[in-house]
C-alpha cells in the first residue's frame, strides 16, 4: 500500500498505450459499494472473492496494464492465477519510503485502520517473501513513476508504442 502502484501502471499503460485495469476501481464499480463498504458490511473474505473474479477475468484478456490492491498476490489462488497469465512487477521499497505515505491512506485502505505503525510494519515485513515470486523486481525509492514504467520496460522486454 502506497508504493505507487496505480501511478506507475499508468504510465506504464500510457508508454505501452494499453488500458489501466485498477482492480480496486473495477471492483467498486460492479458491486456498486467502495472497497471500505465492502469490508465494513460485507467482510475481507467478501471482498478477495470480488477481487478474484475480476482477476480471473482481466487475466485472460491480452495488452493491458493490471494494478492490484495490496494484498491481491497474497492470495494464493491470486498468485498462481497471475504467475500463469501475466507478467508481474514487484515494486519494492523500504519500509521508510511506504511509511512516509502510509498516514494519508488510513482512512481509505480498510487494512490500515486502527493498527498501530508497529502493526503496519510488520504487515509489510510479511509479504515481501510473497512478493518475491514476482517475474520482475523494481526498486521505487528516490525513483519517478516515468524511470519506473521504463525501467519496466526493459526488464519485461515491453515495447513502448
Amino acid at each position: 500500500m502506497g508504493i505507487g502502484k496505480t501511478t506507475v501502471g499508468g504510465e506504464l499503460a500510457r508508454h505501452l498505450g494499453w488500458p489501466l485495469i485498477d482492480t480496486d476501481s473495477a471492483i467498486e464499480t460492479q458491486s456498486n459499494m467502495t472497497i471500505r463498504e465492502i469490508f465494513d458490511w460485507l467482510g475481507e473474505s467478501h471482498f478477495r472473492d470480488l477481487e478474484h473474479d475480476v482477476l480471473a477475468k482481466e487475466s485472460r484478456r491480452a495488452r493491458r496494464v493490471l494494478s492490484l490492491g495490496g494484498g491481491a498476490f497474497v492470495q494464493p489462488a491470486n498468485k498462481v492465477l497471475l504467475l500463469q497469465r501475466c507478467l508481474v512487477v514487484y515494486l519494492a521499497a523500504p519500509w521508510s519510503h511506504v511509511a512516509r505515505t502510509i498516514n494519508r491512506l488510513r482512512n481509505t485502505r480498510p487494512l490500515l485502520r486502527d493498527r498501530s505503525i508497529a502493526e503496519l510494519e510488520a504487515l509489510f515485513d510479511s509479504r515481501h517473501e510473497v512478493y518475491d515470486a514476482a517475474h520482475i523486481r523494481v526498486n521505487v525509492a528516490g525513483r519517478r513513476p516515468a524511470h519506473i514504467a521504463q525501467r519496466i520496460l526493459e526488464l519485461g522486454g515491453l515495447e513502448a508504442t
